[in-house]
């Protein structure tokens, strides 16, 4: 299936990072621990990386963090807008570690300003619509993580709305935006209170992970386990991209957290050759 990209997209160069051999020690909240196929796994991330390539994304892949189980997942130690780099606070201890090399390569192509104790905030649970970002208050999210966010948001003309959350690991285990206007949804999950002015469609009763899609630049990729999710967006006239990653499911992995998204300017495109 060839990807047809928009004359502009909306993304232009994203980060990613190898899959750690450690990756079997993950942390884990709401799916129980398998054995991992690690060469089956880097295989389904390569093709991920292959597909976003495939829609116009330069997409620089990290090294492998050996003894960082979850640094695979590049998402969540930051939050990347169009002026400003947020750095986040893991809620997870084992993952604050993964911060400083997320930091170092953002460094490079935007201004940072970091989340500090007590506050945490992972990049999972941030759901950008237009100058609103919405915030899932998590177990890996606080209060006091979407207060500092706020702070140094405001400045450039966005705002947080934080979001009630039940059973699911980050606001984007339960919402995603396959296209403008729209949210893909698992009700069962969120307070969609705070999304009354969207148009929602529900995911399937049989596929509860199904509201986790990635939207890249006119395409919306769908997870393999989500064909019923994928044959209704399909049923509205988006085009969609079915995509296998299983093995990184089991680490309660999401299209979303795989890879960390972001456009720049022609001018900024300067810096962003590999270190």
């Amino acid at each position: 299936m060839d990807f047809e990209p928009m004359n502009t997209p909306v993304f232009t160069h994203g980060f990613a990072r190898e899959v750690s051999r450690s990756l079997g020690r993950c942390e884990l909240l709401y799916v129980p621990r398998q054995e991992f196929d690690l060469p089956l796994a880097r295989r389904q991330h390569a093709a991920y990386i292959a597909t976003l390539e495939a829609a116009g994304i330069n997409v620089t892949v990290l090294p492998e963090e050996p003894e960082l189980p979850d640094s695979s997942f590049v998402e969540d130690p930051a939050i990347v807008l169009d002026e400003v780099a947020v750095i986040c606070r893991p809620g997870a201890a084992s993952r604050v570690p993964e911060v400083k090399s997320i930091e170092r390569a953002l460094a490079r192509i935007r201004p940072v300003h970091s989340i500090v104790s007590p506050g945490t905030l992972e990049g999972g649970d941030v759901l950008r619509m237009g100058k609103t970002l919405y915030i899932g208050m998590s177990s890996r999210t606080n209060l006091e993580g979407i207060r500092q966010c706020q702070e140094i948001i405001r400045q450039h003309g966005y705002k947080a709305v934080g979001v009630r959350l039940k059973g699911c690991l980050h606001l984007k285990s339960a919402v995603t935006s396959p296209a403008e206007g729209v949210l893909m949804a698992n009700a069962d999950w969120i307070d969609l209170s705070p999304f009354s002015h969207f148009e929602v469609l529900r995911v399937p009763d049989a596929e509860p992970w199904g509201a986790n899609t990635l939207a890249v630049n006119g395409n919306v990729l769908v997870t393999g386990s989500s064909p019923r999710t994928a044959d209704l967006l399909e049923s509205r006239g988006l085009r969609v991209r079915r995509l296998d990653i299983s093995e990184l499911q089991k680490a309660e992995a999401a299209l979303t957290c795989l890879s960390l998204l972001y456009s720049v300017s022609p001018q900024e495109r300067m810096v962003l050759s590999p270190e």
